[in-house]
């Protein structure tokens, strides 16, 4: 299997990265979806929003942002959507 490389600019930004990964097949879903979290947080951070729950806005728990610097949703909000999102996975299949 030959080796697949990617070429990348030193001044490249993070979206840029991301969008010439999501073109390979480099990287697997699940580091690659990290990435894509990664720039979210950054993006809120740049826009003071970090910290703030995606769907309801208030301030996500200290402790899940500890464990998981890009959680995007409060534990009330994140618990909803892994709910929805495992329905829409049973309704797909």
């Amino acid at each position: 299997m030959a080796e697949q490389r990617l070429s990348v600019n030193e001044q490249a930004t993070l979206p840029e990265l991301i969008e010439q990964i999501s073109h390979t097949h480099l990287l697997d879903d699940e580091l690659f979806h990290k990435l894509v979290q990664l720039d979210a947080a950054y993006c809120q951070l740049e826009l003071g929003l970090y910290g703030l729950c995606a769907d309801c806005e208030m301030e996500i728990e200290p402790e899940r942002l500890a464990a998981d610097p890009t959680e995007q949703r409060c534990a009330v909000c994140g618990e909803k959507h892994l709910r929805e999102h495992r329905q829409e996975l049973r309704l797909n299949h």
